[in-house]
């Protein structure tokens, strides 16, 4: 890691992959399962990574912490939270497993500018202008805080979490943000690099 801040990452692979008909973490591509090659991307970056995930979702052997949902309904902004909760250091980046081509923009992201204060995030944004608030660095305390207080209110959205706080956008370029949703997907993404 040649990044000076200490950095958490975390690993969101508890999807179920209803659309695509199979858990995304334990999807092959190019070579390696879908969570393993997150893991690889935040590795780079991250002091420690931990992949949070659910029972119901098989994984592969990994070298890092599993740590499981808090109990509730499933949604990726209880896998955020739990990622939070249970990370060490203050700055946390998120990467959901099935965005395969994120790694430059993790990088920019991991080496942007943060916000004035405690309260931010650093956020990947699309050509279109929509923010991936799963391919994003937070100040974790701020973003737990803001996780739990809407998971509590039964308000599930992710944009909530960046409702909250300072957000600095990074712009995706080309593929950075193709994220895999269906089969489709997945064999279009097989031949993009």
């Amino acid at each position: 890691m040649s990044y000076s801040t200490k950095l958490s990452g975390v690993v969101l692979a508890g999807g179920l992959g209803r659309r695509i008909g199979a858990p995304k973490a334990s999807l092959s591509f190019q070579g390696a399962t879908l969570v393993e090659r997150a893991v690889s991307i935040l590795d780079e970056f991250c002091a420690e990574v931990l992949v949070v995930s659910r029972p119901e979702v098989p994984l592969p052997e990994l070298q890092v912490p599993i740590i499981m949902d808090e109990p509730g309904p499933p949604s990726a902004l209880r896998g955020l939270a739990t990622g939070l909760g249970s990370a060490s250091f203050s700055e946390t980046v998120v990467l959901a497993c099935d965005l395969p081509f994120a790694t430059k923009l993790v990088s920019r992201i991991v080496t942007s500018e943060t916000p004035v204060g405690n309260e931010w995030a650093v956020v990947g944004v699309d050509q279109k202008g929509v923010l991936q608030p799963l391919c994003a660095r937070y100040a974790r305390l701020a973003a737990l805080a803001v996780a739990r207080e809407l998971l509590a209110s039964s308000r599930l959205k992710l944009k909530g979490v960046l409702d909250s706080l300072e957000v600095r956008t990074v712009l995706a370029e080309d593929n950075e943000l193709v994220n895999l949703n269906s089969l489709a997907d997945l064999e279009a993404a097989q031949q993009l690099n």
